[in-house]
């Protein structure tokens, strides 16, 4: 890869990065209100900047690696995309465990819910009278 290129995959990487924290600050934001279509299309779009950060992060490693990179640019501006990248990657790893936290909350009120309305059920069992496909015997006789 030549210079150009290099900064190119760093700025795109940078760019993906900030995509990726408002992905998640969205996520967190809109927990509340999202349909599932629309979590399922954050999630999906998600996944896609993850994919082509992995993509670049491969590539600019493999220059790195090759030791090709000192030739074309300058080790400052990799080390500021890293530098860049941890930081976005922690901040982003927050936001994601608050809406993990709130999801599961949510989970488990709904699992209490869905618990209380079986236990209902059951119970409401015991007071329904039973269907009469056979007579019912009484004192053993039908």
């Amino acid at each position: 890869m030549n210079r150009k290129e290099i900064e190119a995959a760093l700025r795109v990487g940078e760019e993906l990065y900030r995509q990726l924290l408002e992905a998640a600050s969205f996520l967190l934001e809109k927990l509340d209100v999202l349909t599932v279509e629309d979590l399922e299309a954050v999630m999906i779009r998600r996944q896609q900047i993850v994919q082509e950060i992995q993509r670049i992060d491969d590539m600019i490693t493999s220059e790195v690696s090759r030791g090709e990179t000192g030739k074309t640019v300058d080790g400052l501006h990799i080390n500021h995309f890293r530098e860049q990248q941890k930081q976005l990657t922690e901040r982003i790893l927050e936001l994601d465990a608050v809406s993990l936290a709130l999801a599961n909350k949510k989970l488990a009120v709904l699992q209490k819910d869905f618990t209380a309305i079986s236990d209902g059920r059951t119970l409401r069992k015991g007071y329904d009278p039973p269907r009469r496909s056979e007579p019912q015997q009484v004192n053993g006789k039908a």
